[in-house]
């Protein structure tokens, strides 16, 4: 469990990052979209650990 709390923790980072790169960059700037695919690879990381753990919890 504490390794998916430190997943939500970079996911807010990123997140944050996002929006400050947004509001001082265009949209399709490169460095904006780094971290964009960076944060879905994160998401998509986190979401399979959270099923992982999910699925623990239920086995008896």
């Amino acid at each position: 469990m504490p390794h998916l709390h430190k997943i939500l923790e970079k996911i807010e980072e990123l997140r944050k990052k996002i929006n400050d790169l947004g509001t001082l960059n265009h949209l399709t700037d490169p460095e904006l979209l780094k971290v964009s695919q960076e944060l879905d690879a994160l998401l998509v990381k986190y979401q399979k650990l959270l099923g992982k753990t999910q699925q623990n919890k239920k086995s008896p």
